[in-house]
């Protein structure tokens, strides 16, 4: 099957597709049961198909695949080759699909292990009218189509799909067609190939009697010979057709074909063939490209309309499709003055970033497209040495004797050159390019067509240069003065552009630039020492400036075949055309060896370009504004913002402000200015992560949308803003803050919840608050929190406690409880634990830029526990009566200590005033009930305690606490009331006599 090449940048290509699905699983792979001895274990060869993912084919129906032999010991059978064979078991297919692949040499002397290798084959399959499915049969065999291994694969062959082609539209706006009609057929013809050409001129017999050495070498043509030229014509759709006839029909037609490649024979000026004979005899009768010649041969040149083309185009011009005139400018709407707005946020190097710092960078570029209008008077000679070379040098052998030795542009690259730059018109000008083709055949005696052509529709230009002739019956085609002054005049006439307007309306041409480009060969003359033609002086006020591009690079001559000075358009270039002229392309760049189509493209290209640098700068937007506000987790440093303009630091120039907003995110404005057209304003913003922020994946440095703003060009009084996209994301690396907590001490037998030492000893407030207050201030947290207590070597010790924290949730795990119980053995000890905090973040996820992954940190607050015994408590009884005298001193107090819980108590003693007791040990907390047996003389005031340990909320209802460590005297307080009683016995104590 044939793929037809397409007409350049429209891509027409069809093609049938046959799909080939391979299945993924083998059916089975079968071993050699025996071969020369060799049992089945022992085979040592194993053969899989490797099916490709892709199993879809254009153009050919060829399927590719990839077969994988292993093998295996060292011990292996003596072969002289190994080769694989394929077969296809389905009898529709079967014939197509028998293939030898490529054979290799295995010797057990060349392997010293396993070893294995792929060979890589494909198979034709036919364009099928069903589907089918069959098997698939690799088998490797030795020399002697032994088969040692085999496998097969099951694979569906889909038939025959649509057509498939990169569409094209024609040029009436019509439907897309395809280039090749259902159902046609090479061998059955729908239609002969006549029908789309018609009657060949001259008589010419068949397409092979056309020329092809153009088209031949064009890796672009759709066609390279007659018969590919048939088949297209003839198989086709017929609207493809007639569209590649139409394109390349005048590049085929050489009028003075003469079967030898190059133009027929000449007439001498006396009307003789030219011949070496008659040379000798009349040697001044050499053929020529003079008028007379033109006119005694009676040419016929096969143009035939009113333009420089065959086809009957309108010097059409249209409206500007979207401009409007300002300040002589044509501007497009301001919408989208600015394009590659560009945010981002760097570094992005993971946890290496310690401090945390990202440079936040906003870019744009004006792309004003604001253009001057342009008129492009193209003045073309289209001589001999701008043919290919065969008639190149089929015409300077008879004329000068020498042939051409370098490169050259032939018309038919200069026509497809032309073609590709009227398609960048088309993209790129909006009707604001004019074309004028202005060109009068050698001496102005046979003009084309009477005046210039002028048009900016592509299409009109385009129909034009499809008729435009490769070989023009190999004429001279020069100018003179007057007929380029007269072209010039044309583009001084308001009536040639009436309707080039803006899209408002506006009449563009007196603020278009003017310019003539001129296009030829080498010099015709046969002195090619000087100058034959002088180009006329460019008339005031009418074109700005003049360019020229010389098509060739060299012409030999002479002894020394020399051929630095080639062109007439050289000597004007140099001001050498007469004596005393100043060069003709002063005003223009004069552009020499333009030899390829590529060339002759972005020659014109640079011309325009060049054309607009020399037009008023009016490309420019005022009051350009950027403002983007930076989220909360992150701080901002005024004096740290840079702005640029076109890469030059216009800081200290803009006007730049940073404002703090109530919800902790900061808002940066900066005002460019003024910026011209294709400048890139760039705002960088330094910001770092604030220190009280954990940090986190996928963390955007920008809330809202970024804007730039700026004033029309159209409407001055309106200001228009753009948005920045983008959304950079970075990943913060995680910093953690956590307090120490409580250190207390304990006794032998206490026990106490780490929990409840989990607070600050200055502040009363949980050690991971700040970690928690984080969480409640930063909403772009998102990842796991975990507490879990460890002991002094870091092992985890109770429960751990997670919290996910994302948008949905921000509360923090509650402090796990672990109860540390301190007995005898631990005395003296000092306990460390700490409270270990990790926070793991989320996944860097697939819409963040960033792709460095910040690491899950941790941090520990440390509490403490101290073991230690106290001394054994010590308690005495005091007695004071607080009203004392002498008369008191022999009176004697009875007091009983019992004990109401911890040390077992019960004592009593006898106590003047002022006198203390010996000590009671106290081994364990210990409430002391203190009672005393007092007399009626004597009335009972307070108890007091003083010493190590002592407290006044230790005495309780008359009873005293006391513990270990404890060294305290109890005092027992009584007032005499001097009120004698008499007992009803001696026996009891506290009994006194008075005298």
């Amino acid at each position: 099957m044939k793929i037809v090449k397409s007409l350049r940048r429209k891509s027409l290509m069809f093609f049938l597709l046959t799909a080939v699905i391979v299945s993924s699983i083998p059916l089975g792979s079968t071993y050699a049961t025996e071969t020369d001895g060799l049992p089945e274990s022992e085979n040592p060869y194993h053969v899989e198909i490797l099916p490709s993912e892709d199993n879809s084919y254009e153009g050919e129906t060829q399927a590719n695949f990839t077969v994988k032999v292993t093998y295996s010991g060292v011990d292996v059978i003596q072969k002289e080759s190994v080769h694989l064979e394929t077969i296809i078991s389905d009898s529709v297919i079967a014939s197509f699909n028998t293939e030898a692949l490529s054979e290799r040499r295995l010797n057990s002397s060349e392997f010293t292990g396993n070893s294995e290798w792929e060979e890589s084959y494909s198979i034709s399959l036919p364009a099928l009218e069903t589907d089918t499915e069959a098997d698939y049969m690799v088998m490797l065999k030795d020399g002697e189509d032994n088969i040692l291994a085999s496998s097969n694969q099951r694979f569906t062959v889909k038939k025959s799909g649509a057509d498939m082609w990169d569409t094209y539209a024609n040029e009436s706006g019509e439907e897309e067609v395809s280039p090749k009609s259902e159902g046609a057929s090479s061998a059955n013809a729908l239609r002969s190939y006549t029908a789309i050409t018609g009657t060949l001129p001259n008589g010419i017999s068949g397409l092979d009697k056309l020329y092809y050495g153009s088209v031949e070498k064009d890796d672009t043509a759709p066609f390279h010979n007659a018969n590919e030229l048939q088949d297209i014509l003839e198989n086709s759709d017929e609207t493809y057709a007639r569209e590649i006839w139409k394109k390349y029909q005048y590049d085929l037609y050489d009028p003075n074909f003469s079967g030898r490649g190059g133009c027929g024979a000449l007439l001498t000026p006396s009307g003789e063939k030219y011949s070496e004979k008659n040379l000798i005899k009349y040697p001044d009768d050499r053929p020529d490209y003079a008028d007379e010649l033109l006119t005694s041969t009676n040419h016929e040149y096969p143009k035939d309309g009113d333009s420089p083309f065959h086809a009957n185009v309108k010097s059409q011009i249209d409206a500007v499709k979207d401009g409007t005139l300002v300040n002589g400018a044509l501007v497009e709407n301001d919408e989208s003055a600015f394009e590659n707005l560009t945010k981002t946020a760097s570094p992005d190097i993971g946890d290496s970033n310690t401090s945390r710092e990202y440079t936040v960078d906003l870019k744009a570029t004006p792309n004003l497209k604001q253009v001057k209008p342009t008129v492009l008077l193209f003045q073309i000679q289209t001589s001999w040495q701008m043919f290919d070379l065969i008639h190149a040098n089929d015409r300077a052998s008879l004329v000068n004797k020498n042939e051409v030795t370098k490169e050259l542009l032939s018309l038919y690259e200069m026509k497809q050159g032309f073609l590709d730059f009227i398609e960048w018109m088309q993209q790129y000008t909006d009707g604001s390019l004019m074309i004028g083709i202005t060109n009068y055949q050698h001496g102005g005696s046979n003009s084309m067509f009477g005046a210039p052509y002028f048009t900016n529709n592509t299409n009109n230009i385009t129909e034009g240069l499809y008729g435009w002739d490769s070989f023009g019956d190999c004429e001279h085609i020069h100018y003179t003065n007057k007929a380029l002054a007269d072209a010039m005049k044309e583009l001084n006439q308001a009536s040639n552009f009436a309707n080039w307007a803006d899209n408002k309306g506006n009449l563009i041409y007196q603020d278009a630039e003017m310019i003539s480009v001129i296009v030829g060969g080498a010099c015709e003359a046969k002195d090619l020492k000087t100058g034959s033609t002088k180009l006329p002086a460019i008339p005031d006020g009418v074109l700005k400036c003049q360019y020229g591009i010389r098509t060739n690079s060299g012409t030999a001559y002479g002894k020394n075949m020399l051929g630095d000075m080639i062109s007439w358009m050289d000597y004007e270039a140099q001001g050498s055309g007469e004596k005393g002229d100043a060069p003709a392309f002063e005003t223009g760049e004069y552009y020499k060896d333009v030899v390829t189509r590529d060339q002759f493209f972005e020659t014109l290209k640079s011309i325009y370009a060049d054309a607009q640098a020399k037009a008023p700068n009016m490309q420019k937007v005022t009051d350009v504004k950027v403002e983007d506000t930076i989220t909360a987790e992150f701080k901002v440093d005024k004096s740290n913002i840079k702005a640029f303009v076109g890469g030059e630091d216009i800081t200290s120039k803009a006007k730049i402000t940073v404002e703090e907003q109530a919800n902790g995110t900061t808002k940066v404005t900066c005002n460019f200015g003024t910026v011209e057209h294709s400048k890139e304003v760039h705002l960088q913003i330094p910001a770092q992560a604030k220190s009280n922020y954990i940090g986190s994946n996928n963390v955007y440095t920008n809330t809202g949308t970024p804007v730039i703003s700026y004033k029309g060009r159209v409407n001055s009084s309106k200001t228009y803003t753009q948005n920045f996209t983008d959304n950079p994301a970075v990943n913060v690396p995680i910093r953690l803050t956590v307090a120490d907590g409580q250190r207390i001490d304990l006794e032998p037998g206490q026990s106490v919840d780490l929990a409840d030492l989990a607070k600050d000893t200055t502040t009363n407030e949980l050690i991971t608050k700040t970690v928690e207050d984080s969480l409640g201030d930063y909403a772009q947290i998102e990842g796991t929190l975990t507490y879990q207590w460890v002991d002094t070597d870091g092992n985890p010790i109770g429960n751990s406690a997670t919290s996910i924290i994302d948008s949905g949730n921000r509360v923090p795990p509650t402090i796990p409880s672990y109860i540390v119980h301190v007995t005898e053995n631990d005395i003296g000890k000092s306990e460390t634990y700490k409270l270990k905090v990790t926070f793991t973040p989320a996944d860097v996820k697939e819409e963040t830029t960033s792709k460095v992954a910040v690491s899950a940190q941790s941090q520990t607050g440390d509490v403490g526990i101290s073991v230690s015994q106290k001394p054994v408590g010590r308690v005495r009884i005091k007695k004071m009566i607080d009203n004392y005298d002498n008369t008191l001193a022999n009176d004697e107090f009875m007091m009983r200590i019992n004990s109401v819980s911890g040390t077992a108590v019960s004592s009593q003693v006898v106590l003047k005033h002022n006198e203390t007791s010996g000590y009671v040990e106290i081994k364990e907390p210990t409430w002391l009930n203190i009672v005393e047996i007092l007399p009626m003389e004597y009335s009972f005031i307070e108890i007091t305690i003083e010493g190590t340990g002592a407290d006044t909320a230790d005495i309780k209802n008359g009873q005293v606490y006391v513990e270990r460590g404890d060294d305290i005297t109890i005092t027992v307080h009584n007032k005499y009331s001097w009120n004698p009683f008499f007992h009803t016995f001696d026996s009891i104590m506290n009994v006194f006599k008075r005298t």
